[in-house]
């Protein structure tokens, strides 16, 4: 490579010059001169004395140049950078290769160069199109000039557009695929390609190229637009019928330039217009810009335009038009179009597709309804789609739809009238339509005589002999008449208790028309004192007149009567009145639960005539609970009031009077006294109750009522009338009792419990007693002495009781009654009668206790019968048939230590019902043992102890007092009574005292003994025992029973038995030594567990010196008992003598604690102890130590638990342990007979259990055997002993036995 500069240009240029070398001979011709001459050579060789001569001639040929020129851009004298001669001869063949690489070239040329400029390199590539020069030439005659032309090459080609390719770039053009903005799309990963332009094959500066295209991909919110192409310098123009694909096209192009094709993209937009005009008005249209809509008529169409616009730039799909007509129509819009993909359904128009910039109209057509009259209609239309929110057209255009109006109105001068009285009316016609009215017809039926009539404009006309009807010619719009008249009440409108009034009018034929009406109130008042039933016996009453002079009899008597009270019956227009009124104002009136009015508050009475003046106001009782008023009727029963005086000085009183037998009242029979002189006999009689008019005259009295306050408030004033009450006062007998009723049930005798919270209202009513303290119980026979129908009424009722137990499915043995009459009564009020509520107003239930009858069975049931509709208010010779037909209700009573109680919320005759009791006793007496011993049968011994028990049983049904027992042998002998129960005394003589046995008490058990003397030898003996009892009316139980026969054998002389060496082991039981050492702490741990070991110690120490002489051992076959063991001796002597065993494993467990089973079992091997019964014990059935145990407990050994189980598995404590042992070798000891210098220990306090027996186990001690009255031994210490060395013994037990030695002992 050879390098040129020229110009700071430095350009890369590699020659490679093709030569030929001769190796014979050179020359070298250094002149022109020589060209074309014929040059001789000559040369002589001699070899060998011979001589050769050669000539050769040569001829000078012309030499020529070839010179190669480098030139930038274009063959031009400023473009050339670079030259390379070569000096050629005639004819030689030349050639310039470009790029490749060839041996027989002149002139190498590279392909590509790089020109460096000052700030840039730039990459340059051979023309072959503007190198115009040969390249090659078969034999050079003339120097020769070859132009070699490079041009710039910095773009690429298709594979690689960024990097030069060894193309011109004037021969190439440069294609770009951009997007207009990337947020709003993309294009494909092509996005640059360089293509060469070629004319028939070969490059071109101009010429045809096929582009490879790319793809627009739209951003969300985005759609494709379209693409524009800008060649080199030209503007950019849409790319016609391409869409997000741009497919490969063909192009004219011009090299050197760059072909851009830009994606253009815009957003999405979604929008609609709704545009709504008023089209038609019935058969008018309507402009565009209407100055005066006409007015529609009925039955007439209106019709709007709706055109729907897609103002945005894409399509909308399922736009839905819902189309509302407003002011309140009555009728239905419809829709319609005659556009194609719309479905109309009722009010819905759907538009299944719109595309951008296109429109739809929908027609929406109203037919006025008639009750469209006087409105102003529009209409509204909405259109939502589901690419968009949604667009309305609000009305603008309304039609006024045409409504003659009318409306008329009436009004009294009076709210309410009496008999008589001038009511004045006027009606009031106005047009309240938007056009005139004509003949206007005006008919009320109590229009007569003469009427006056103004005008809206002002002017009064005065018509005469106008009957019922009146026209008006012409109302103008917004204006009104009035039409005055009077009108006279009569007595029929009286008897309605309201007078209404209607009035009606029409314009023309067929136009409007209205009617309307005004009450006026008429009807009376009525006050009616309250009825009242009390029962005789009462005090404190005062309001009682003897006659017109107003005499007050009565006051501070014995038998009274309560306060009166006073219904007040409205008629039922002035309750509807009421309930309207209520309804309007809400709580202007106290109403109750059920919407009844309290008057209190709006009615007042007053009189005022001939200078007398006179008020009284109501005052509120309470409601009375037991209305059956009609809903929103104030009448009687529903409240109770005082009548108060609020002005002038005469108290409201009342007058009583009897009943003549047609029912009427006898007014000239005014009581003189309210002592009443009842016939006991009927048990009850009725007064009639009326208010004393005194001197004024009741018929003018006038009732006001007054509902609201101020200037709303609305008066009515009525006449009023007074009705008659009843009193009722119901006997009692000489028997009858009242006891106060209280809050508790354990109480004995006739009461009552109320619970806490119950009140007491008067009668059935809802007033309210004031002092709860004064009421009571009223307990009384159902009939009276010397009543000649008691027995009937009695059987009667007893028939009665009979059916409803039958009806009930009850039924009693051995019945018997008891009837008693039951209410509760107000003592402090005259004895009414009074009805238990509880806090939620319901009536309360009421406990009644009822003593137990002497006779009955008190383990039976109790019922109790209640003739819940029956009282005392029905004659003697109606009372069988009242009670036939009574309601009755069958209680079953629990029996209490205070007698039977049953609950009931209402009183009236009761019977009750009960089995009747029996006196009885059962007594049993055996011969249970024989000297400690289950008797089984056989005979008995001289000398054997004899153990009766006695089993004495109240098997009656009545309660047993005084109960005695007496007991005799058959030899005349007596027992000795033992272990006498708690309450059981005995006499002087032998006999015993029960006192009380109850019916179904438990068994009382007695045990008597009896020791068989010589003089009963060869004989029987049998044993009588006898007990009587007496009930509580005097009756008497008695029972005697005697035990079967139980002989005595004749007696034989004794032999005493021979004394041999005991085969078994035997205790030490005679000496009393101390068994047991106390641990070094100084205790003796009472409460601690014992094992094995020091249990086979203790009975070890405890054996006689002959049984342990007999059974000594100090081997054994246990695995765990070695011979230095300190327990080995006592392990293997026991072992050896069959008194302990070892486990299945070989081991004895020395270490372990002992159980209550192994002890027992223990203990029991010293014995011949044997027991044939069944398990004494719940828990040890077939436990291995089962017989072990039983025969222990027989033995006394050993005892169960409360729960009559024995555990046998529990571990057993050291004081059980010492306690079992004690048992075992017969010692007693009593906390009472021990001595004071005994040794003591610290954790054995003398409140323990096993005091004496801990003390027993730890002193050694001389003594003497007692026994107590029941013939239980016990010790009593007489001396302390030395305690034993037990260590010290074994050893000297060991060395007779030639043994090794004990080692320790516990």
């Amino acid at each position: 490579m050879k390098v040129w500069k020229r110009n700071a240009v430095v350009a890369a240029i590699v020659l490679f010059v093709c030569v030929a070398v001769y190796l014979n001979w050179s020359y070298q011709s250094g002149e022109t001169a020589d060209a074309g001459k014929t040059l001789t050579n000559s040369a002589v060789a001699q070899s060998g004395g011979t001589t050769g001569t050669g000539i050769t001639e040569t001829t000078v040929k012309h030499q020529y140049t070839l010179a190669v020129n480098y030139y930038y851009d274009a063959q031009e004298e400023g473009s050339l950078f670079a030259s390379t001669e070569y000096t050629l001869n005639e004819g030689d063949p030349w050639s310039v290769v470009v790029g490749e690489t060839q041996e027989d070239c002149t002139h190498h040329a590279p392909q590509e160069i790089e020109r460096q400029m000052e700030e840039e390199t730039v990459h340059y590539a051979f023309d072959p199109v503007a190198t115009t020069d040969s390249l090659e030439g078969s034999g050079i005659q003339e120097d020769v000039t070859v132009h070699l032309v490079y041009s710039v090459d910095e773009i690429g080609n298709e594979e690689d557009p960024n990097q030069p390719d060894g193309v011109p770039d004037q021969y190439q053009v440069t294609i770009e695929y951009v997007s207009e903005d990337t947020a709003k799309g993309t294009v494909g990963a092509l996005t640059r390609e360089v293509k060469t332009i070629l004319q028939n094959g070969e490059w071109a500066a101009a010429g045809t190229i096929t582009t490879t295209g790319s793809t627009a991909t739209a951003q969300e919110g985005y759609f494709f637009q379209e693409w524009t192409v800008k060649n080199g310098s030209a503007d950019a123009v849409p790319v016609e019928g391409e869409d997000e694909t741009l497919a490969p096209m063909d192009l004219s192009v011009t090299g050197g330039t760059t072909v851009t094709f830009t994606a253009y993209f815009t957003e999405k937009s979604y929008a609609f217009s709704v545009e709504k005009t008023l089209t038609s008005v019935g058969e008018t249209e309507i402009p565009t810009a209407p100055e005066d809509i006409p007015m529609a008529e009925i039955g007439e169409d209106i019709v709007w335009t709706i055109t729907v616009t897609n103002t945005g730039n894409q399509t909308l799909t399922d736009l839905v038009l819902t189309d509302t007509i407003g002011g309140e129509p009555t009728g239905t819009v419809t829709l319609s179009t005659a556009e194609s993909g719309v479905e109309i359904d009722g009010t819905t128009a759907t538009i299944a597709s719109l595309e951008a910039g296109a429109t739809v109209k929908i027609t929406a057509t109203y037919t006025v309804q008639e009750a469209d009259a006087g409105k102003t209609l529009n209409n509204t239309a909405v259109v939502t789609g589901s690419e968009g929110t949604g667009d309305e057209d609000t009305p603008e255009e309304s039609v006024t739809v045409s409504h003659p109006g009318l409306e008329v109105t009436k009004s009294a001068d009076e709210t309410s009238a009496g008999l008589g009285d001038t009511i004045t009316y006027t009606i009031t016609v106005e047009n309240t339509g938007n056009t005139e009215l004509r003949d206007v017809v005006v008919t009320d039926p109590l229009m007569t005589g003469t009427v006056s009539i103004r005008m809206g404009d002002g002017s009064e006309t005065t018509i005469e002999n106008v009957n019922g009807s009146y026209t008006i010619p012409t109302l103008e719009k917004d204006t009104s008449a009035a039409i005055t008249y009077q009108y006279t009440v009569t007595e029929e409108n009286m008897e309605r208790g309201e007078l209404v009034n209607s009035v009606t009018t029409q314009a023309g034929e067929n136009g409007p028309e209205d009617t309307d009406s005004v009450t006026v109130l008429t009807g009376t008042i009525t006050i009616t004192p309250a009825d009242i039933t009390v029962y005789t016996g009462g005090n404190g009453y005062t309001g009682v007149v003897t006659d017109e002079s107003g005499s007050v009899v009565g006051e501070n008597t014995e038998q009274g009567l309560p306060e009166p009270g006073y219904y007040i019956t409205l008629p039922d227009t002035v309750n509807a009145k009421i309930q309207s009124y209520l309804e309007e104002q809400g709580e202007s009136i106290q109403q109750d639960e059920s919407g009844y009015v309290d008057l209190s508050d709006v009615l007042r009475f007053s009189y005022n005539l001939g200078g007398e003046t006179r008020a009284w106001a109501l005052q509120l009782y309470s409601q009375d609970g037991n209305s059956e008023g009609n809903s929103g009727v104030f009448a009687e029963n529903r409240y109770i009031y005082r009548l108060v005086t609020v002005e002038g000085e005469s108290p409201v009183r009342l007058q009583f009077s009897e009943y003549a037998e047609d029912g009427s009242i006898q007014e000239d029979s005014y009581i003189s006294s309210d002592e009443f002189e009842v016939d006991l006999n009927t048990l009850y009689k009725t007064y009639a109750m009326t208010i004393y008019p005194g001197a004024l005259q009741q018929d003018a009295v006038q009732a006001t009522l007054q509902l609201g306050d101020g200037e709303n408030a609305e008066t009515y004033t009525f006449d009023i009338s007074i009705a008659p009450g009843t009193l009722t006062i119901r006997g009692t007998t000489a028997n009858a009792v009242t006891e106060l009723v209280g809050s508790d049930t354990s109480v004995s005798g006739f009461a009552a419990a109320a619970p806490s919270g119950t009140y007491y209202t008067i009668n059935d009513s809802e007033v309210q007693v004031d002092q709860e303290d004064a009421i009571a119980l009223l307990v009384d026979d159902l009939v009276t002495e010397g009543d000649d129908t008691a027995g009937e009424v009695l059987a009667a009722l007893e028939e009665a009781t009979s059916n409803a137990l039958e009806e009930a499915g009850i039924a009693v043995n051995n019945p018997a009654y008891e009837m008693k009459y039951m209410d509760l009564v107000d003592t402090n009020n005259g004895n009414v009668y009074v009805t238990a509520k509880s806090e939620d107003g319901q009536d309360a239930t009421v406990t009644v206790t009822w003593p137990m009858p002497t006779d009955a069975d008190e383990n039976g049931t109790f019922y109790v019968v209640h003739f819940k509709d029956l009282d005392r208010e029905f004659e003697g010779s109606e009372a069988v048939s009242n009670i036939e037909n009574a309601e009755t209700e069958v209680i079953q009573a629990e029996v209490t230590e205070g007698g039977i109680q049953f609950s009931t919320s209402s009183f009236s005759p009761f019977v009750l019902v009960y089995r009747q009791g029996e006196a009885d006793l059962t007594v049993e007496k055996v011969l249970t043992q024989v000297n400690g011993e289950d008797y089984a049968g056989g005979s008995v011994s001289v000398g054997d102890e004899l153990t009766y028990t006695v089993t004495v049983t109240n098997s009656g049904t009545l309660d047993l007092l005084d109960v005695l027992v007496s007991d005799t042998m058959s030899n005349g002998q007596t027992v000795t009574w033992v272990d006498l129960p708690e309450g059981v005394t005995q006499g002087e003589d032998g006999t015993l005292t029960i006192g009380s046995l109850p019916a179904g008490s438990d068994p009382v058990t007695l045990t008597a003994v009896y020791t068989v003397q010589s003089s009963d030898a060869d004989s029987s003996l049998s044993n009588t025992v006898n007990v009587t009892g007496q009930t509580h009316d005097g009756g008497t139980a008695e029972k005697e029973t005697t035990t079967p026969e139980t002989p005595v054998p004749p007696t034989e002389p004794s032999v005493p038995p021979e004394t041999e060496t005991p085969d078994e082991p035997e205790l030490n039981t005679e000496d009393h030594y101390a068994y047991i050492v106390g641990y070094p702490d100084g205790t003796v741990r009472p409460e601690g567990d014992i094992t094995r070991a020091e249990v086979a110690t203790i009975f070890f120490r405890l054996l006689t010196d002959e049984s342990r002489d007999e059974f000594w051992s100090q081997t054994n076959n246990y695995s765990d008992v070695s011979e230095d063991a300190w327990y080995n001796n006592a392990v293997s002597t026991l072992t050896n003598a069959g008194i302990l065993d070892g486990y299945e494993d070989g081991t004895f467990k020395p270490d372990g604690n002992i159980t209550r089973a192994e002890f027992a079992t223990i203990a029991v091997r010293f014995f011949e102890a044997t027991y044939d019964g069944g398990d004494l014990f719940s828990d040890i059935a077939g436990h291995w130590a089962q017989d072990y145990i039983n025969e222990a407990a027989n033995a006394g050994i050993v005892d169960g638990y409360p729960d009559g189980t024995f555990q046998p598995q529990q571990l057993i404590t050291r004081a059980e342990a010492m306690t079992m042992v004690n048992r075992t070798i017969d010692r007693h000891p009593d906390a009472d007979h021990l001595l004071d210098d005994m040794i003591v220990w610290p954790d054995n306090p003398e409140t323990a259990w096993y005091y004496e027996q801990v003390q027993e186990a730890t002193n050694s001690h001389e003594y003497t055997m007692n026994t107590d009255d029941e013939q239980n031994p016990y010790e009593i210490w007489t001396e302390l002993l030395p305690n034993r060395d037990w260590s010290e013994l074994e050893k000297e037990w060991s060395d007779a036995n030639d043994g090794a030695g004990s080692g320790e002992v516990v």
